[in-house]
């Protein structure tokens, strides 16, 4: 048994099931930033963000302006469309990278040190288990995704006066929609080949395997039989599609010459790749023979 599932067994023999739940999460985030590598990784998660920050800052300040009289003056105020790939899509990334980097370590060494039958022992439901370590995770991804994000929509909204306020909020809502949404299905899709595999590194080399396979199948499948055909086997084109309606923004034509997948198809694979994640990630997390 693992130090961290002892320690576990102690803190939840008084809490109720949710503050089980907590309890997992919170270990979960020690385990996270136990490690001075990640803490690293994780600042340098929000270099996107401060960027941004920066570039909206200095176009809107007067000496900036004057300094660089060529740039055109309806640059950030002529359509929404920016937004999506301002915020939206360092957000998508980004999340991608804290899963790939934080996601199998959160399960795997659980299996791997047979501590399901001490966590499961104590009253804990696999689900109670399962949503301690997802919470920790979107805690994680949406700190240096979605809530800078939304920090930036409204800091934007105070430099374009003519803007509605209800238009940054709805902007903000759809942001943190998507990314909780994205994050949430990479997490299944992560906990659940780590628990198969049980070793971190073959569970990050599986996790970011299936998305490059995924991207050469949807060439292939896109050049087999043409039209959006070739978007249902990667992931990136259903969030970007899901992203885009949230948004409010249209999804005929992403890319040149290439439709979009409808937006039903869209939040259909998510859905069902989230699913089927959970149900094979609930398969491998079993008490075995506890002791009455």
């Amino acid at each position: 048994m693992s130090v961290r599932a002892r320690r576990f067994n102690a803190a939840a023999d008084s809490g109720a099931s949710a503050g089980r739940l907590l309890v997992i999460a919170r270990y979960a985030l020690s385990r996270m930033f136990d490690s001075r590598l990640f803490v690293a990784f994780f600042l340098a998660c929000y270099i996107p963000s401060l960027t941004l920050l920066g570039i909206i800052y200095a176009y809107h300040n007067a000496d900036f302006i004057a300094y660089f009289a060529t740039l055109p003056k309806d640059l950030f105020t002529a359509v929404d469309a920016w937004l999506l790939a301002a915020t939206l899509s360092p957000s998508t990334w980004v999340s991608f990278l804290v899963v790939l980097v934080a996601g199998p370590a959160l399960i795997a060494p659980d299996l791997a040190n047979n501590a399901m039958p001490l966590y499961l022992s104590r009253g804990l439901r696999k689900w109670d288990y399962v949503l301690g370590k997802l919470l920790a995770l979107l805690a994680t991804a949406g700190a240096v995704t979605w809530v800078p994000g939304v920090l930036i929509l409204l800091l934007y909204g105070q430099y374009v006066p003519e803007r509605s306020f209800f238009t940054d909020i709805r902007l903000a809502l759809a942001l943190t929609a998507t990314s909780l949404v994205w994050t949430g299905c990479l997490a299944m899709i992560a906990f659940a080949i780590s628990a198969w595999v049980k070793t971190r590194p073959a569970a990050t080399l599986g996790f970011l395997g299936l998305f490059v396979v995924a991207a050469i199948c949807s060439d292939i499948v896109g050049g087999i039989f043409g039209g959006w055909w070739g978007s249902v086997v990667d992931l990136a084109d259903a969030i970007e599609v899901v992203g885009r309606t949230l948004y409010g923004l249209s999804t005929e034509e992403i890319e040149p010459g290439e439709l979009a997948m409808p937006a039903w198809a869209a939040w259909a694979m998510l859905l069902l790749s989230t699913t089927a994640a959970a149900a094979a990630l609930l398969r491998r997390i079993r008490a075995g023979e506890v002791a009455a």
